[in-house]
């Protein structure tokens, strides 16, 4: 239950940051696909990178932040990328 949850989170998350991206593309005449490539990826990596410092930082092996890149990484690219997109597709 809490993974789903988790997902369901993370693709609110990537929807507003895709609509927030869309929209500052269009306002400074960028193409969306530079945006998509730059402002998303920053917006979806930022916090992952944040959590995997404070975990090297206050544990004593570095195994946390390895298994935490690897499960975020997976967790946002292949699932929780994907809850919006099929939601859009079938929309």
């Amino acid at each position: 239950m809490c993974f789903l949850t988790m997902l369901g989170y993370i693709a609110i998350i990537t929807a507003v940051i895709v609509d927030a991206a869309e929209l500052f593309a269009c306002c400074v005449g960028m193409p969306t696909s530079l945006a998509a490539t730059s402002l998303i990826a920053i917006g979806t990596s930022l916090p992952d990178l944040a959590a995997s410092r404070s975990a090297l930082i206050y544990e004593t092996t570095a195994d946390i932040t390895f298994l935490n890149i690897a499960g975020s990484n997976v967790a946002n690219c292949l699932l929780g990328l994907g809850a919006p997109w099929l939601v859009s597709a079938i929309y």
